[in-house]
């Protein structure tokens, strides 16, 4: 791949990514949202722990708030790649058709050119096949007037 493919394919890329992340992020706040197990409220974070229980629970629950968050992190990658393979597939498949396209339209040139060549021989047949049946009748005439003239001679 070029550069410049390689830079008309990233820009848009980004974007995707961009909104990928988003949504990501959007999900993994309203998945916060719901109702359930939910790691401590901030404030009560920023409280020293009264005990080594509570200060267990805190750092257990902050490391399941962490896998959770390397997991969404993963899932968004794995949408992001395959998006962006769909991406490129669809941007391959919009290039064959444009090649597809533009064979037709050459096929499609080639065979009007085709019919004027073929109406433009037709035309000029025509016009011989007259020329034709003129010189056969003139012929025809030459000779009825080449017998007559050859029995008045006898």
């Amino acid at each position: 791949m070029t550069r410049g493919a390689a830079r008309a394919i990233s820009s848009p890329m980004k974007r995707i990514m961009s909104t990928l992340l988003a949504a990501a992020l959007a999900s993994v706040a309203a998945a916060q949202e719901q109702p359930g197990p939910q790691p401590a409220t901030p404030a009560a974070e920023t409280a020293p722990p009264a005990t080594l229980e509570e200060a267990l629970r805190r750092i257990e629950t902050l490391e399941r708030a962490l896998v959770r968050a390397e997991a969404d992190a993963r899932t968004a990658r794995a949408r992001v790649g395959t998006l962006a393979l769909r991406e490129s597939a669809a941007a391959n498949d919009a290039a064959s058709c444009r090649r597809d396209l533009t064979r037709a339209e050459a096929d499609a040139r080639r065979a009007e050119q085709g019919e004027a060549s073929a109406e433009r021989d037709r035309r000029s047949l025509e016009t011989r096949l007259r020329a034709a049946e003129r010189d056969a009748s003139r012929a025809e005439s030459d000779l009825r007037r080449a017998r007559s003239d050859l029995r008045r001679c006898r």
